[in-house]
């Protein structure tokens, strides 16, 4: 599993993208994101694209800036606490 040809990155983002897909789009309310983007865009299909990606973004430098996990299983962790850390 730690391959060498795979960005820890990558990790950090399969993290991300389990947990926002494991909680149900009722629940899934990002802080600060969710708001700003509503204001721009009212088409409920391009807002939870467009939230996924810059939350991806953002979360995958954020856990590799702060958290700077060294095995897929740490990156993934952080992936994921970072999902559940800002989403409410």
């Amino acid at each position: 599993m730690n391959d060498p040809n795979v960005p820890i990155t990558v990790y950090v983002a399969v993290g991300v993208i389990v947990l926002w897909c494991k909680t149900s789009k009722a629940n899934r309310n990002i802080y600060a994101l969710s708001p700003v983007v509503a204001m721009f865009l009212k088409n409920e299909k391009a807002k939870s694209i467009i939230e996924l990606i810059v939350f991806l973004s953002i979360g995958c430098l954020i856990c590799q800036g702060l958290i700077v996990p060294t095995t897929p299983a740490q990156a993934v962790a952080a992936g994921l606490g970072w999902t559940g850390l800002m989403t409410k």
